[in-house]
């Protein structure tokens, strides 16, 4: 009998793997259409995907892996048969009979009500979370009897299976999975360090319908793996009780995107402006190893912030005035990792605050500025065409990373010069090459500073190969 069946994708936030799937799927015997359900995605890249392909996309808030029998879709298609399937498996070994084989397989024994494939188990990298896991639950399910030499009587949840509509047309974990060749990889298992799309698509999750977000949470909370697997966007989300603090959206992905990798290395960091004292409690958890978090504010009534952490020290007083400056400093056993200017938003303060700050990061480290916005008003001392704004100051800054390749007699001074009279001395920060990179975010700047491995210049010209048909006069660069 020739199985005709709908394919079922479920995704969120994810593209490469879906993508890659659905090819592999259109090529299996027996495919009458691909829908995919998608959970609510926010993901540029995944939504241009959707646009692109020839593929029913259903838009749904996100309910999770349930959706397909949860929605209705089951009454739209024409086939009995359906598969439903996570994006996140690895099919180019299976077979392209797959579905004649997994949809025979339940036509005579339909009281399964499902039949999944099975999962490849034996070649997960030690330092994965699944590691464990996988060596003894999934091994063990991989391990048992054989039936027809073809299936085990292990059950299935969202990984690839057939379902007849006439037997299962509700969400349940049942079923048998197919052996090999009939097997593919499931790709969050290989997962050491989640990186990517993937790792877009965990920052954007919730633990309540995410396998990986819940299982690495319950391993760290049972002390077996320790994963800095929470987001900050995660740890506000979660903050909804004690000391208020706000961060617009967007800037969560930005903070990800250049602290995440640093999340073990911060051990010091200062925060000039904490108004309500909220953001000091979430560093606390999210840098597993910060020794000291210093908040100021210029409000006297931050003096009323209690904390019980003695890692979180408050200072009142203007982080332009030397007085505080000198307090801040006095905190410190050694330089910050980490500088974050909430204060003000005046572009006179903000460029004062990162001449005077600056010099306090330790080598590699970064000191981020937030609602830079407020550098295009007027009434913040900005505008887009005033040339003495902040975004004016910084704009400049990447003119000094690259004055080496500067043609004219340019110097620190004369890009300055809107800020610094010719009797000024230029700030040190500015002449010491100890900037490695600004970058330029909506209402969001980020300063890198150099370190032996990573300087402001633009070093040896590097020739890869020997061949050069088309112009080979770089092969003189050997010379």
């Amino acid at each position: 009998m020739k199985i005709e069946a709908t394919a079922i994708l479920i995704n969120r936030d994810l593209c490469e793997w879906p993508k890659k799937m659905c090819e592999r799927i259109m090529q299996f015997d027996g495919i009458k259409k691909i829908i995919i359900i998608d959970n609510g995605s926010t993901s540029r890249k995944t939504l241009e995907w959707y646009k692109s392909n020839n593929y029913q996309v259903k838009f749904i808030e996100n309910i999770g892996h349930t959706s397909p029998w949860s929605i209705g879709i089951l009454d739209e298609i024409e086939t009995d048969y359906y598969i439903v399937s996570d994006p996140d498996l690895d099919l180019d070994s299976v077979p392209i009979d797959c579905v004649q084989v997994l949809g025979n397989i339940l036509e005579k024994n339909p009281y399964y009500l499902k039949v999944g494939l099975g999962l490849i188990v034996d070649d997960i990298p030690v330092d994965s979370p699944y590691f464990n896991h996988v060596n003894t639950y999934e091994k063990a399910l991989s391990n048992l009897p054989v039936i027809d030499n073809q299936f085990t009587e292990a059950p299935v949840d969202t990984t690839f299976a057939i379902y007849n509509k006439n037997f299962l047309k509700e969400y349940k974990i049942c079923g048998v999975r197919t052996t090999y060749p009939y097997v593919a990889k499931h790709l969050p298992w290989y997962e050491e360090n989640p990186t990517g799309e993937f790792k877009f698509y965990l920052d954007h999750a919730s633990s309540k319908f995410s396998s990986y977000l819940n299982f690495t949470e319950n391993l760290k909370q049972n002390g077996e793996i320790k994963l800095n697997s929470k987001t900050l966007k995660n740890l506000y989300a979660e903050h909804t009780t004690g000391k208020v603090s706000t961060k617009w959206d967007s800037y969560f992905d930005i903070y990800e995107e250049n602290l995440s990798y640093r999340r073990d290395k911060v051990k010091g960091m200062l925060e000039i402006g904490i108004q309500n004292g909220g953001s000091l409690d979430i560093w606390v958890e999210y840098f597993d190893k910060i020794e000291i978090i210093i908040g100021n504010d210029i409000n006297e009534n931050c003096a009323k912030l209690k904390y019980e952490d003695p890692r979180v020290n408050v200072i009142i007083g203007n982080a332009c005035d030397l007085t505080t400056f000198n307090a801040i400093k006095g905190k410190l056993n050694s330089n910050l990792d980490l500088i974050i200017d909430d204060g003000s938003h005046t572009s006179n303060d903000t460029i004062t605050n990162f001449i005077n700050y600056y010099p306090l990061l330790n080598a590699g480290g970064i000191y981020i500025i937030e609602d830079m916005h407020c550098a295009y008003w007027p009434e913040y001392g900005g505008g887009f065409y005033n040339e003495r704004s902040a975004s004016s100051f910084f704009k400049k800054i990447s003119d000094v990373i690259n004055i080496e390749h500067s043609r004219e007699a340019n110097t620190v001074n004369k890009i300055f010069e809107t800020f610094f009279n010719s009797g000024s001395t230029i700030p040190t920060c500015l002449t010491d090459q100890s900037i490695y990179s600004v970058s330029f975010y909506n209402s969001i700047y980020v300063i890198r500073k150099a370190n032996t491995k990573l300087m402001p210049l633009l070093g040896k010209e590097i020739l890869s190969g020997e061949v050069a048909l088309v112009d080979n006069r770089v092969l003189k660069i050997r010379e």
